[in-house]
């Protein structure tokens, strides 16, 4: 498989999608992580916090078409069968970490309407975290809470909340 956009020096670029899960009364699905239950190697990550709430994101695997790479995404992070829906933009940040050079991680987020649930796979970090569903101003409260807390600026995904919210004409 060709990782061609993922980081790995000495690139210093790596491109994810990233998706908002919604259900028929347009509340998303996000992952809240607690540190005790991921490897100590990757506490870092949460910037050293007890739990934290982030999207649905997933590295993009060689040629792999944005679309087809959230579908995937959500499949193995949630057990998800989606439907993409809408583009909602994307957000770069820099991401830094213990004894490794920072790099630019690009997301590009897409909305993706929940189809059918199904069996979890546990194969990653991922599915270590717990499936929560949460209005859209109640996780815009949330994000903004843990961005107090973070000085990891890809835990900030207000600014994709309120794009959703734009999109589907959300209050």
């Amino acid at each position: 498989m060709n990782n061609f956009y993922q980081h790995s020096l000495p690139q210093p670029y790596h491109i994810s999608v990233g998706g908002v899960l919604f259900n028929d009364n347009h509340e998303i699905c996000v992952h809240h992580f607690f540190k005790k239950d991921i490897p100590e190697a990757v506490h870092f990550l949460m910037d050293f916090q007890d739990d934290i709430y982030h999207l649905m994101r997933e590295s993009l695997e060689g040629n792999e078409p944005l679309q087809d790479a959230v579908v995937r995404g959500m499949k193995e992070e949630f057990g998800i069968e989606v439907m993409v829906d809408k583009y909602l933009g994307a957000k770069i940040d820099t991401i830094t970490g213990p004894d490794q050079d920072s790099f630019e991680k690009l997301t590009i987020y897409h909305s993706a309407k929940l189809v059918s649930q199904g069996d979890r796979l546990n194969f990653d970090i991922e599915s270590k975290s717990m499936m929560e569903w949460h209005s859209p101003n109640e996780l815009l409260k949330i994000f903004s809470e843990q961005c107090k807390k973070t000085g990891r600026p890809e835990l900030d995904e207000r600014v994709i909340i309120e794009r959703f919210k734009n999109a589907y004409g959300i209050k």
